[in-house]
């Protein structure tokens, strides 16, 4: 049997240690992408759009969201990037997750942690750059979150952020994350949509659904 760094810690510290260790390390993780984040608006890099499609399956959601960044400066840039996904209960960790980068349809390697994705994404000068990130999540509650508050450390507003929402006619929404959504049918699916400008999130995106 091979120990990773992180297994051989919690081996010779069980319990209450390792979950000490488990939170600081994450302590740790968050201060150095924020730190990053203040770097990299210095330095020209600017999350200025997207688009998130939420599709709900019952038991599942599928979340495809397509994140717009631009690099000002005059050279090319590789920013790290965290993507967080909300883990509780009734909410495990995605059964599958898919990056590519859209200006080159290349996909893009990453990393798991315990609550999020980690990869790096490159960024060539003067230029805009889109990303896709699919993922499909366990919805046994028949509840999900998709996180928007992360864009807030950005400190800076998003000039225009699109979400839809489908859902199989013969299910309904109990609540909508939005004021004002416009509705529409299409292929046995009600279609839920809203765009956005100048939107700087104070809450994440929740819904539920039922029969």
């Amino acid at each position: 049997m091979t120990f990773t760094t992180e297994s051989r810690i919690k081996f010779l510290f069980p319990n209450r240690f390792y979950g000490y260790f488990n939170f600081m390390k994450k302590v740790f993780l968050l201060i150095l992408y924020f730190s990053m984040i203040i770097s990299l608006r210095a330095g020209g890099i600017r999350f200025f759009r997207e688009t998130i499609t939420i599709t709900v399956a019952d038991s599942f959601c599928t979340v495809e969201g397509i994140y717009y960044f631009k690099n000002t400066s005059r050279s090319a840039r590789t920013i790290p990037v965290l993507y967080p996904f909300k883990i509780e209960s009734n909410l495990p960790y995605p059964d599958s997750v898919n990056i590519v980068n859209l200006n080159d349809s290349a996909v893009v390697a990453f990393n798991r942690t315990s609550e999020a994705c980690s990869f790096s994404l490159s960024l060539p000068a003067r230029s805009v750059t889109r990303f896709k990130v699919f993922y499909r999540q366990a919805t046994p509650a028949r509840h999900m979150t998709y996180i928007l508050t992360t864009t807030r450390h950005w400190k800076s507003a998003l000039l225009r952020a699109d979400y839809y929402i489908i859902v199989p006619r013969r299910l309904k929404l109990s609540r909508l994350p939005f004021k004002k959504m416009k509705k529409m049918l299409s292929r046995g699916n009600t279609i839920y949509y809203i765009q956005i400008k100048n939107f700087l999130p104070v809450k994440n995106l929740n819904i539920s659904w039922g029969e």
